[in-house]
């Protein structure tokens, strides 16, 4: 599972003021780490990834397999 930061959309309809955009992005932001703590990690020790050059957040679970 990874949640995609780099291609995030957010769409309104009505004229946004940047505070209102970086409240939004916030907000998801929290929901996302939110959901992503629900799932459990697969016991190895390893912990959630940040990885830079995508943008996205890697679950345990999803680390490229060790040869």
């Amino acid at each position: 599972m990874y949640i995609d930061l780099h291609n995030l959309v957010i769409t309104d309809n009505d004229k946004v003021e940047e505070e209102d955009i970086n409240s939004k992005v916030s907000k998801l932001l929290r929901t996302a780490f939110n959901l992503i703590k629900r799932i459990p990690p697969t016991g190895s020790g390893k912990d959630f990834l940040w990885e830079h050059s995508t943008k996205r957040i890697i679950h345990p679970r999803m680390y490229p397999k060790e040869e």
